[in-house]
Formats: structure tokens, C-alpha cells, sequence
């Protein structure tokens, strides 16, 4: 029975609502709070002063208001008055010690507070954050994976019995093999014999996890 709802989100690199902050909002008749959410849409001083979502933010934890006309003045009240709202109730998700998301949901009665949905919110920000954190992680191994690809330096990647398990366009071009040549074969093969005993050397050292020098 909440009638209308918002995701907030901050920028995914600056962390910052105030000027990076962006709303999805849900209702049946998004009009009829045309100016609630004009309104709600100003994120100036949002984590900062604000006494609904800004608690949540600033004190990481669900934040219920039963009845607005019995709560103190806060900027979205007049607003919420105007527009039939009477009761809030919202949650932040917060990954790695950062809110990055905050989901609020308004009432048009007042309501009291329920302790089984207040709980619930508390498990779909977990949720919410194991999804954001595994998405992250895609991305940033997207990222390398072309980094990798793009870069005019040969990079090789090997298991830990040495066996290839990457090599880049710039590997090919530098030593003549093609990808799917050598994937999943030991490269010790590719060097001259008498450079096979100063290699085996090495990786007795990265077995026993010592530092390799420089060559």
C-alpha cells in the first residue's frame, strides 16, 4: 500500500549524491506527485542535514516516519502535505562501508511502524549489495581484460603450473605464435636451452614465495 517509491543512486565513481545523484521513481499516477518529486529531486544537502533519507545515508540504517504531521520540519514535508502523502519509510544499500543506493517508499495514511518489513529491507540491501559488489567486478575485470587486449606490450598469463592462460594480440606480434597455439602449454619451451636452467631456478623461488629478481 506505499504509493509511491524512489531509487536514488550515487555516481559510481565519486560516491557523491549531492551532485552526482540520480532517481528512478514508481507510482500507478506519477503526476499526481509532480511537484513531491520536483521537489525530492534537489539532492543539495541531501546526506548532509536531511532528516529522513539523509539519516539513512549518514547513519546507514532504515529510517520510518509513522505520521509526517507529528514529525519535525524537514524539506520534502510541505511537499509530501500537498500531495496526500502522510507516511515514509526508506533503506540504504551500502557496499564496501559506502551508501550507494538509497530506496524510500511513501504512504498516503499514516502508518505505524512494522518491525517484519523493517527486517525484510534489511535483508534485500544485503541482497542489493552482493548483486552491486558482483557487478562491479565484472566490470572492472572487463576493463583489464581489454587493457590487456589493447596494450602495445606483450602480457601472458599463466597458471600456477605455468601453463599459459592468456596472451594478448601484442604477444603474437612479439613472439610469432598465435593464442591458440600456445594456450595451455608451459612456455619454458620457447626459450633456448641454455636459458631453461636459470628459468627452473626461478620458479623454485615462486614455489617457495620468494622474490624473483629482475631480468
Amino acid at each position: 500500500n506505499w504509493v509511491v517509491g524512489r531509487v536514488a543512486v550515487t555516481h559510481e565513481l565519486s560516491g557523491d549524491f549531492e551532485r552526482s545523484g540520480s532517481s528512478i521513481w514508481h507510482a500507478a499516477d506519477l503526476a499526481r506527485y509532480k511537484e513531491f518529486i520536483r521537489i525530492s529531486q534537489d539532492f543539495r544537502n541531501f546526506p548532509a542535514t536531511g532528516r529522513f533519507a539523509g539519516v539513512a545515508v549518514r547513519e546507514q540504517r532504515p529510517v520510518w516516519i509513522s505520521d509526517v504531521n507529528e514529525t519535525q520540519e524537514f524539506r520534502q514535508k510541505a511537499a509530501m502535505l500537498a500531495d496526500g502523502l502522510r507516511a515514509a519509510f526508506g533503506f540504504p544499500v551500502v557496499v564496501q562501508g559506502k551508501v550507494v543506493a538509497f530506496l524510500e517508499f511513501f504512504a498516503d495514511t499514516p502508518r505505524p511502524k512494522e518491525p517484519g518489513l523493517i527486517a525484510a529491507s534489511e535483508t534485500i540491501a544485503a541482497q542489493l549489495a552482493r548483486l552491486i559488489e558482483s557487478s562491479r567486478a565484472i566490470g572492472a575485470q572487463a576493463r583489464l581484460a581489454a587493457i590487456v587486449e589493447h596494450s602495445s606490450d606483450a602480457i601472458v598469463g599463466r597458471a600456477l603450473d605455468y601453463t599459459i592462460t592468456s596472451w594478448n594480440a601484442a604477444a603474437e606480434r612479439m613472439f610469432g605464435y598465435t593464442a591458440a597455439e600456445v594456450i595451455g602449454r608451459d612456455p619454458i619451451e620457447m626459450f633456448p636451452l641454455e636459458l631453461q636452467p636459470k628459468i627452473a631456478e626461478r620458479r623454485k623461488l615462486l614455489s617457495a614465495s620468494q622474490m624473483v629478481p629482475d631480468y
